[in-house]
């Protein structure tokens, strides 16, 4: 129903893009609480698992998270000449891929290989989840800004991070609706106690086959234009080359930075014979020129002292 109401609300070329982000922020199930608790988790819960303390396991999350939205930033530099159908699909691959580090982890095949759970989760979702996050949000944003209409740029903004939010929230109500269907259970005082079997197809179904399936909607809500075309023009949906409905006359116009028309107040200003050069070879002027000599040569007879920078009367 709000999608619906987004596209009665919204230009159909921004509701369309608006959906999208809805559709990729509820298909990218948050399994954040149930991962947390098997990384964390201690050897009486379960036993074979990582078993991270608390403050590793959040000061790794932080500051490779951290630096993982930088390295995200960057990347986003590189590909600003992609198309953004191109930047979305890179994102959901990166996403993928991280979620990949987590079912090594989960299916213990990084120690049967002879890598350790800190090094995996180091390099892995910790800083690949930081990474696609900013990847998706460049991309986005800066579509919308393009999309959005002129003069209504607070209110659109305002709805497009409500959707968002609350696709968000749908994820981790899903989440918990999927944890709790396939019996994974985080605490001992549960009944049958802790039970972590079923983390990995919970992974498979979250974060794998769910944002997979968002990329065939790139094709219908995403345009096929170029990020640095985009960022070119001055307009909105209307250079990308996509519907949008008529703007209202009462729309302030694009944003201009050469000089405005001169008035025809200045205009008829200008061309008055006071401000015309001519005029300063006029009778008026040379008995004013008279009269400033005569001053200024009776205060330097006086002794007075007379700072005058950048102007001489009598030269």
């Amino acid at each position: 129903a709000l999608c619906v109401l987004g596209f009665c609300a919204l230009p159909r070329a921004l509701a369309k893009c608006n959906l999208y982000m809805f559709l990729v922020s509820l298909a990218y199930v948050d399994l954040s609480g149930a991962l947390a608790y098997y990384y964390t988790g201690s050897p009486k819960c379960i036993a074979d698992a990582p078993h991270f303390s608390y403050s590793y396991y959040l000061a790794v999350t932080n500051i490779v998270g951290g630096i993982g939205g930088v390295i995200g930033s960057l990347l986003f530099h590189e590909i600003r000449h992609w198309t953004f159908r191109k930047a979305f699909w890179l994102t959901t691959a990166i996403q993928v891929l991280a979620s990949g580090f987590d079912l090594i982890i989960v299916y213990r095949l990084n120690i049967k290989v002879g890598i350790s759970d800190e090094a995996m989760f180091l390099f892995g979702d910790a800083a690949c989840q930081q990474i696609a996050q900013q990847l998706a949000f460049m991309p986005s944003a800066l579509l919308n800004s393009l999309l959005c209409p002129r003069g209504a740029e607070a209110t659109v903004y305002a709805i497009l991070a409500g959707f968002q939010n609350f696709g968000l929230t749908g994820a981790s109500i899903l989440g918990v609706f999927l944890t709790s269907e396939l019996g994974i259970r985080s605490s001992p005082h549960q009944p049958g106690g802790c039970d972590f079997s079923q983390l990995g197809n919970a992974l498979w179904i979250a974060h794998v086959i769910l944002p997979l399936l968002c990329l065939p909607l790139t094709n219908c809500l995403i345009p096929n234009k170029h990020m640095s075309t985009g960022v070119e023009t001055q307009g909105g949906a209307a250079e990308l080359g996509m519907d949008e409905s008529p703007r209202s006359p009462a729309m302030s116009p694009a944003p201009s930075f050469t000089s405005p028309p001169q008035s025809s107040a200045s205009r008829s200003l200008s061309s008055t014979p006071s401000a015309s050069s001519e005029n300063f070879s006029s009778p008026r002027f040379g008995i004013y020129q008279d009269s400033l000599e005569a001053h200024y040569t009776q205060l330097v007879d006086d002794g007075i002292p007379i700072v005058m920078r950048g102007f001489d009367p009598l030269g």
